[in-house]
């Protein structure tokens, strides 16, 4: 366990090379061929951009390898004096062995500033004869064009989760470990295709126990669940904010996630949300809503005028029955309705205030029930009186899954 795995484990030869067969068949060519031009590889970390230059530069030299390759990292040597010491230092000595060049292999060249790129641009123009660059890079766009005319470019892709897992089950034999089913699927979601990030996963899960489960990679890689995050997220798309606050805090306490990895979570489980293609409309008139509204709202401001005329107007999406409805409350802060009252409030000419006409609920509740809705009135147990109206939305067939109420208020 001393040594890094994915060292340890590293493809050798072109052959070897996970899940970039498109690649390693031109980069095989080149060596058939003995010749190669300067090349651009291009792709996101850990699927084998460096792997496959240092193959090629094995099956290029052989023994000689180590003496016509020089590796450098732009990302820790990023400035113009990098290229006009070190890499001109290598580019003017002669090669080794019969091939007429050898190798420059500059990683993560993307992080070498404008003016160290445009140096670097003339010393390979200068030193073409004897010289070629290989250059990798995460994002090709920060290469300036007149170094990506000059290549050959190859784009790498994230590796397949099944060439992943083919690799694993490789190392797992190797090592004498054995990995559940699920194991193996959680170190797959974990890496994204990265194979070095899904080899170091196996190697931390390894250190907890032989026997590897999806439990023992999540706790040793401290990452959380895809169905944890996904419910976090439908607690949210659902307006309840704070159970989906609180499920965060609790996923971040129990695995110690950074606010970081827990967006970078949250994106990747984005996409497997079910959200309808086409979200809901209501067909409202509306004059008449807004007849509702002023109507409730007026009462509403009446009643809590003993308590500074403060009223709660929220809105949520509610399931019943496996139905969605949309609920829209308005809550006063006065002395509630008598409870003789209450299973009367609806009828035309019934109120409780002094000059009241005891019209304005009875018309709330036809324009309600015209619009397919219903009505209704309860007493607060703090004081006061909410009423609630729905209007039926959709079903749950049409793709929204049944998690609890959706909330958005505003008082």
């Amino acid at each position: 366990m001393d040594e890094i795995w994915i060292e340890k484990y590293r493809p050798t030869n072109l052959s070897e090379v996970v899940g970039q067969s498109a690649v390693t068949t031109r980069l095989k060519n080149y060596v058939k061929e003995r010749s190669m031009p300067h090349l651009l590889f291009a792709g996101p970390a850990g699927i084998g951009k460096t792997t496959s230059a240092l193959a090629l530069a094995r099956e290029l030299f052989g023994d000689l390898w180590k003496h016509n390759l020089h590796e450098l990292n732009a990302s820790d040597e990023r400035g113009i004096d990098v290229v006009r010491g070190k890499i001109k230092e290598f580019a003017r000595t002669a090669p080794l062995g019969e091939d007429g060049f050898k190798i420059i292999f500059l990683d993560e060249a993307d992080a070498l500033t404008s003016a160290a790129q445009a140096a670097l641009r003339r010393t390979m123009e200068k030193y073409a004869r004897t010289c070629r660059f290989v250059m990798s890079c995460n994002f090709s766009s920060k290469i300036i064009e007149p170094i990506q005319s000059r290549c050959a470019v190859f784009r790498f892709r994230p590796i397949k989760s099944e060439d992943l897992e083919k690799y694993l089950k490789f190392v797992a034999a190797k090592e004498g470990l054995t990995v559940t089913k699920e194991g193996y699927e959680s170190l797959t979601y974990l890496a994204q295709g990265d194979l070095r990030r899904a080899i170091n996963g196996l190697q931390m899960a390894a250190a907890a126990k032989e026997d590897i489960t999806a439990d023992i990679v999540y706790q040793a890689v401290a990452a959380a669940r895809p169905e944890e995050v996904k419910e976090a997220l439908q607690m949210s798309l659902n307006g309840d904010f704070s159970g989906a606050r609180e499920r965060l805090d609790t996923l971040q306490i129990t695995y110690g996630l950074a606010g970081e990895d827990v967006l970078r979570q949250m994106h990747r489980s984005v996409r497997d949300l079910e959200i309808p293609d086409k979200l809901p409309t209501l067909d409202l008139d509306p004059d008449r809503i807004r007849q509702v509204l002023h109507n409730l709202i007026k009462n509403a401001l009446e009643a809590s005028e003993d308590n500074g005329a403060l009223i709660t107007l929220s809105a949520s999406l509610e399931c019943e029955n496996n139905r969605y409805h949309l609920e829209i409350r308005v809550t006063d802060r006065g002395n509630g309705f008598p409870p003789e009252l209450l299973d009367r409030v609806f009828e035309p000419y019934v109120t409780s205030k002094p000059k009241g006409t005891g019209l304005g609920l009875a018309i709330v509740k036809r324009i309600v029930e015209e619009h397919g809705g219903r009505v209704r009135v309860e007493n607060n147990e703090g004081g006061g009186a909410s009423v609630m109206i729905r209007f039926p939305v959709f079903t749950m067939d049409s793709g929204i899954e049944n998690t609890g109420p959706i909330k958005s208020e505003s008082v």
